[in-house]
């Protein structure tokens, strides 16, 4: 309301989508400037609800009350301003989804849907054309694999590709030289054949992957191995928040 957040939202925490990312919606800066602080809110590229990333990156329309709406377009001039890279970068389907993954971390809090975590183009929830699989889509049991592929691909969700262009975007690669180069030494790691990943996932987290049961918990476990690195260099990186 006039810029601000309304005075009945104020101090609770407000979950945000960047899935209708425009100018005036969708943000950290957006957040910024109706002066939102950071702990009030989280912020992520969609949840059940939305379009899923991969769709949006594939140019696929969402579709809505019967009309296509094209999202890809419009957001990437944006992302390319938020996040200073290059037209031609985000312009490319798997250049669009790792900007919008990014994004979110220029900021405090973001949270990731595991249809996007893992790179799924099926709709969770298709809204107005409903349906029997509507909120039925579960994880592999091969649920490692199916991430790796997704991250070599480029639409699974890579954090540290994410904090690799926050660092660029912040100038923090230059002031905090050694971890920017930890953040791309486990960029590569996500990068390697599935089979590494699960071997260096097993050295952190016991032989508890191997029940089924457990797959929503641990469904990035990678991520849960290679953002460890962050955790000891957290006074390095206030500037990120």
């Amino acid at each position: 309301e006039l810029g601000r957040i309304k005075s009945y939202l104020k101090d609770r925490v407000k979950v945000v989508s960047s899935a209708f990312l425009s100018d005036e919606y969708g943000s950290v800066a957006y957040m910024n400037k109706v002066k939102a602080a950071p702990e009030e809110y989280v912020l992520g590229v969609g949840n059940h609800d939305p379009q899923p990333l991969k769709q949006m990156a594939l140019n696929i329309p969402d579709r809505i009350n019967g009309k296509n709406s094209y999202r890809r377009a419009f957001q990437e001039r944006i992302l390319s301003r938020l996040m200073n890279l290059p037209a031609r970068e985000v312009h490319s389907p798997a250049g669009f989804s790792k900007a919008k993954f990014a994004e979110p971390l220029t900021g405090k809090n973001q949270m990731v849907f595991y249809m996007d975590a893992l790179g799924r183009t099926e709709r969770f929830d298709s809204q107005t054309e409903n349906g029997w699989k509507n909120y039925r889509y579960r994880i592999s049991t091969d649920y490692a694999k199916e991430y790796q592929n997704a991250v070599q691909n480029g639409f699974g969700y890579n954090p540290m590709d994410g904090y690799e262009k926050v660092f660029k975007l912040k100038g923090l690669d230059k002031s905090h030289p050694s971890l920017f180069k930890d953040i791309q030494k486990f960029n590569r790691i996500l990068a390697e054949k599935a089979d590494g990943l699960v071997t260096r996932t097993q050295t952190v987290i016991p032989d508890i992957t191997k029940n089924k049961f457990f797959g929503v918990g641990l469904v990035v476990a990678g991520i849960a191995l290679i953002t460890t690195v962050l955790t000891k260099a957290k006074s390095d990186i206030k500037d990120l928040k």
